[in-house]
């Protein structure tokens, strides 16, 4: 008689190996387990049959490997918000995601993908007269309500994408720091309008209704499919020690935020008691170089908040603990005043 964990081994092993088609669904909106699940999938479902896996996550700005979050993001208004940052381990760009879009991903053997067959499902899903524009997107009357991606591997092919059906577009500006140059030829307006909301067609549309539908395009395509839904608890009671490797590099701080290239800000501010002209270097999340020109009476204080910023990481708590030492080391309290009002604002400025 097989014991518990035998049996728990061989639903891993069947979910993973069966095959015929499957379809997934996350039941959990955490985006670090829904996009580590997603690249284990890639890594342990080779071989496998054609596999679907759907999935939302609450508010989320999503990266490429090589992208510079400050660059890219609105990390202030981020931290405020509570909206999570999450690195990928591939290419591509900056991508705003909530509770109004849904992540399909498609995984099929090398031999059988065909991504314009894969996104003329996911037309058949949606109620409109959808069509596949260009080599990636879907779109309705020219306006995109899906874009997608591609990854292989040696005998295995990944086609992954989103579909709006109620995303905030507010906060997709809001959170993004949308190319300067387009905004300013074409304009916020112009921007939103470039994509649409499958709701602002049919406010009668839901995240269910459109993942049933796909579900149903899927089936027509490749045949019945066994259905299986993953969480946190699942995944533990599987003891999937690999996925859980991959999940905690992925909320890794080191990862999202020290995984960054090189690059060089200047920030300057004229306080009632002097100017505060910041020149850092930052590389994989931490200062590396700071230069602080200023007219403050007091080069004392200068040079101790150019000494504690220095290795320090570029982030919010970093500033808070570097200058928070600054601080420690005077006891002159008008300085441990402007030393705590640069500090306040340097935070929300970074």
């Amino acid at each position: 008689r097989l014991g518990r964990r035998s049996l728990q081994f061989l639903a891993r092993r069947t979910f993973l190996q069966d095959a015929g088609p499957r379809i997934v669904t996350s039941t959990t909106t955490d985006p670090y387990f829904n996009k580590s699940m997603e690249d284990y999938l890639f890594e342990h479902a080779k071989g496998s049959g054609p596999l679907l896996f759907l999935w939302q996550n609450d508010n989320t700005v999503f990266i490429g490997r090589n992208q510079n979050p400050w660059k890219e993001c609105n990390i202030q208004e981020m931290e405020k918000d509570n909206v999570n940052l999450v690195r990928r381990f591939s290419g591509g760009g900056a991508v705003y995601q909530d509770l109004g879009n849904l992540c399909w991903s498609l995984f099929e053997h090398k031999d059988s993908h065909k991504a314009k067959n894969n996104l003329e499902m996911i037309c058949k899903a949606v109620p409109f007269a959808a069509e596949v524009s260009g080599r990636n997107d879907i779109t309705i009357d020219s306006r995109k309500i899906s874009g997608s991606a591609f990854k292989f591997a040696k005998n295995y092919a990944l086609h992954h994408g989103t579909l709006l059906v109620d995303v905030n577009l507010d906060n997709m500006l809001k959170y993004l720091n949308v190319n300067k140059e387009k905004l300013k030829s074409k304009g916020v307006a112009s921007v939103k309008s470039r994509v649409i909301n499958l709701k602002e067609l049919d406010n009668s549309i839901t995240i269910e209704s459109v993942s049933d539908s796909l579900k149903e395009a899927f089936q027509e395509k490749h045949g019945q499919a066994q259905m299986i839904q993953l969480n946190h608890e699942l995944v533990n009671l599987w003891d999937m020690n690999e996925f859980n490797s991959v999940l905690h590099k992925m909320k890794d701080w080191n990862w999202r935020f020290g995984h960054s290239p090189k690059f060089d800000h200047n920030i300057e501010h004229r306080f009632d008691w002097g100017i505060m002209d910041l020149h850092v270097s930052s590389n994989n999340g931490h200062i590396t170089d700071v230069k602080l020109f200023s007219d403050s009476l007091y080069p004392e204080m200068i040079e101790s908040i150019t000494e504690q910023l220095n290795g320090a990481q570029y982030h919010q708590d970093g500033i808070e603990n570097a200058l928070g030492l600054a601080m420690y080391h005077h006891n002159d309290p008008t300085i441990i005043k402007q030393i705590s009002e640069y500090k306040d604002w340097l935070k929300k400025s970074l």
